[in-house]
């Protein structure tokens, strides 16, 4: 009684490999997604990427072990699998981003989507290898390498020149490809950081759309328009928004500016990847036609030098009751 019940618990034992996966998992999305500073995601996000879904599906793939020096057996042994890891890893990434493009409608996928359909990916394929690997004995499940496996005994290892010219170069490979990833997550190319800056307004479904701007302003009147900051600059990014009305001369190859009318400050905090929008504008206080109601976007809680971004408005402002009937 005592033997058979070891042998059913045996039997159901989740392979620590299976645990180890979901811990890390949930420490790595926990760090991607929360870490303050961004060199605190480079390790969990290489490991992620390059390692842990080519792992997933050689469970799936592989689930019986291999003892060492049994060439018959039918499975990988730990530096085959280490190494057949990696490979995957960097072959399936691409296909399971364009898998999230599909599943984002033709549309390029947010960082969440990409890494739902990664994260997916690795508990489908590892809970389906867990499924073989129960359908196979005990004893010939694949489990976490012994220390053998782990550190095979050197003797047994090829001498030949060609063999230690092959694993140089496979470890030189890996290494080359894991200092470009690290390179690309913790210094990203100024060409990809940016920041989108719109002016929108809002439809009766409460969507936002660009266009059905007001042009046509009273004296003296609040109004408003809705500016859309979207945040690509790879790290959390204050920004200052200033809406000033202003009267200009459009007669040369370049606007002058001529007068400045009422002015208003507005400053957020956005997030990577996040989106805000504020809803701001002015008091019209002159009056004119064609005036330029301009939208100036600062990187900073300060208002100082060449805005970063700038959009503007042609408008006209008239005194109150003189208004066109058909405004």
């Amino acid at each position: 009684m005592t033997r058979t019940g070891r042998s059913s618990r045996s039997d159901r034992r989740v392979p620590a490999d299976v645990l180890i996966v979901a811990a890390f998992l949930v420490v790595a999305n926990g760090i991607i997604a929360f870490a303050p500073w961004q060199p605190l995601r480079v390790v969990p996000g290489l490991i992620l990427l390059l390692f842990v879904p080519g792992y997933a599906l050689l469970t799936l793939l592989f689930p019986a072990r291999t003892d060492p020096g049994d060439s018959a057996a039918d499975g990988i042994d730990g530096a085959e699998r280490a190494a057949l890891s990696f490979g995957l890893s960097v072959a399936l990434v691409p296909l399971l981003y364009l898998l999230g493009y599909l599943f984002s409608l033709l549309n390029p996928p947010s960082t969440l989507m990409s890494f739902g359909v990664l994260n997916g990916f690795i508990v489908v394929t590892m809970l389906l290898g867990l499924v073989r690997r129960q359908e196979l004995a005990p004893s010939d499940r694949f489990d976490l390498p012994a220390r053998r496996a782990v550190v095979p005994d050197l003797s047994d290892r090829r001498t030949d020149r060609r063999g230690f010219l092959a694993d140089l170069a496979l470890g030189g490979a890996i290494l080359a490809a894991l200092g470009s990833f690290v390179y690309a997550i913790s210094d990203p190319g100024d060409g990809e950081r940016f920041t989108e800056f719109q002016l929108l307004s809002r439809t009766q479904g409460g969507e936002y759309v660009a266009g059905d701007y007001r042009t046509v302003l009273t004296a003296g009147e609040p109004q408003s328009q809705i500016v859309g900051i979207e945040n690509h600059e790879h790290a959390r990014t204050t920004y200052t928004v200033v809406a000033e009305l202003q009267r200009v001369d459009t007669e040369g190859d370049a606007a002058q500016l001529l007068e400045r009318g009422d002015r208003t400050e507005r400053t957020v905090s956005v997030a990577p990847g996040e989106s805000a929008y504020l809803e701001q504008g002015v008091t019209p206080d002159i009056v004119d036609e064609n005036l330029r109601l301009a939208y100036l976007l600062y990187t900073s809680d300060s208002p100082i030098g060449d805005p970063y971004r700038e959009l503007h408005l042609w408008v006209d402002v008239y005194e109150p009751g003189t208004e066109p009937t058909d405004a």
